[in-house]
């Protein structure tokens, strides 16, 4: 799945959550190990909008171990996301 497009769809809010469902189980159904990473962003995404903050923050913390530099990588530490779960 190409990360600027997941970027653009997520911008529009929570309001977005059944398109995400959807992208979830076809991610799952593809390969989910290959796709781990985005699920669990996108999982991230969920429970941020349910606010379940020190759930996400653990799932942040371990995928930011086992990521590179790069796309999710930032996606994971940019400012917006950090603000609103401290």
């Amino acid at each position: 799945m190409n990360i600027k497009l997941l970027d653009k769809i997520v911008s529009k809010g929570q309001f977005i959550r059944p398109i995400l469902n959807y992208v979830v189980h076809y991610l799952e159904s593809d390969r989910s190990d290959k796709n781990k990473n985005i699920i669990n962003y996108i999982n991230v995404l969920k429970l941020k909008w349910d606010v379940k903050y020190d759930e996400a923050l653990e799932i942040i913390d371990e995928e930011i171990k086992g990521l590179k530099k790069g796309g999710l990588y930032y996606l994971l530490t940019k400012k917006d996301t950090k603000k609103q779960l401290v």
